[in-house]
């Protein structure tokens, strides 16, 4: 996906955004064979591994889930945006510590306004620059 989203990156001359969620259960389950039983840790974990790629272009990872140990050198690529589809309070705080932002896909204003955005912002990681998420922005609260 890392590398999928840099060479994106690339040809689109930095308007690239990489937007990522979980899916659903009768996909994730029912088609894919996969487990669904633990959806936020799955996706901390994802982005443990995907976020340092797409930011820093490595990433050395060992957890309940992924094993990940690479490099990738995508010519002409820059770090895109990050945008995590979440909705639950603990994914909006994934997404405020380790995301640059949320989908709001089907989401009114008043959620936005009395949900979303003080769950996001509680959460609100580092500033932006280079190697700004390290495993321990991944772990729960």
């Amino acid at each position: 996906m890392a590398q999928q989203a840099l060479s994106a990156q690339s040809a689109a001359r930095g308007r690239f955004a990489l937007g990522i969620g979980l899916s659903h259960q009768i996909v994730i389950e029912g088609m894919f064979g996969l487990s669904f039983a633990k959806p936020y840790s799955h996706m901390r974990e994802y982005l443990a591994v995907v976020a340092p790629l797409v930011r820093e272009g490595m990433v050395s990872h060992a957890g309940d889930e992924y094993r990940v140990n690479v490099q990738l050198n995508v010519p002409g690529a820059r770090p895109c945006p990050i945008l995590l589809a979440a909705l639950a309070p603990r994914m909006l705080a994934l997404t405020g510590r380790a995301a640059d932002g949320t989908i709001t896909w089907m989401t009114g204003p008043k959620t936005i306004r009395e949900h979303t955005v003080p769950r996001l912002t509680k959460r609100l990681r580092r500033p932006a620059g280079p190697g700004r998420a390290s495993w321990s922005d991944f772990r729960s609260p």
